[in-house]
């Protein structure tokens, strides 16, 4: 199981990392959102560039009492 976890961290994230064997850890809970919140800014943007590995922040925010909406300047979802 845990080799399993390993790769499937290495494919969606494009790397290795030890924090990825404590996912719990807020270590690895920052690690993956910035590269999330990397890969979008890269998915927006006008130019084209590889992304690290296969995932991305989705361009939405909740509030405090559970309202979703879009992140500002990204009212709709670019299709690239």
């Amino acid at each position: 199981i845990h080799g399993y976890r390993m790769s499937l961290w290495a494919e969606h994230l494009g790397m290795v990392d030890g924090c990825f064997s404590s996912p719990h850890s807020l270590e690895c809970v920052r690690k993956v959102n910035t590269i999330a919140d990397e890969n979008w800014k890269r998915y927006s943007a006008e130019t084209m560039t590889n992304l690290q590995g296969h995932i991305l922040k989705y361009p939405i925010k909740v509030d405090t009492d559970g309202t979703v909406g879009p992140l500002p300047g990204h009212e709709f979802f670019p299709d690239l």
